[in-house]
């Protein structure tokens, strides 16, 4: 079996954990092994939706990793389910 090391220089994609928003927030290579899959579900544990892209999306710079534009990034569970900022209007006084 291929040591981490040579998975990573062999992988073509990584996975991009995006808030509501669409902000690239998180990534993490695609190695192929448990490590990847522990990091892919933190990402949706955190509420994120997680797309697979080239790693060369990353390198030419397509996709950067950037801080939530709306400050509303879910970070639990149960977030999911609550109103997102974004989702506000004037009126609601937020």
């Amino acid at each position: 079996m291929a040591s981490r090391i040579e998975r990573l220089k062999a992988a073509t994609h990584v996975y991009v954990g995006r808030c509501r928003c669409g902000s690239a927030v998180a990534a993490c290579v695609d190695t192929q092994d448990n490590e990847t899959a522990k990091d892919v579900s933190g990402f949706v544990r955190q509420g994120y939706a997680v797309d697979r892209v080239p790693i060369a999306d990353m390198h030419e710079g397509r996709i950067r990793l950037e801080q939530c534009r709306c400050g509303g990034a879910p970070t639990k569970q149960g977030d999911l389910f609550a109103a997102h900022p974004s989702d506000r209007s004037e009126s609601d006084g937020a």
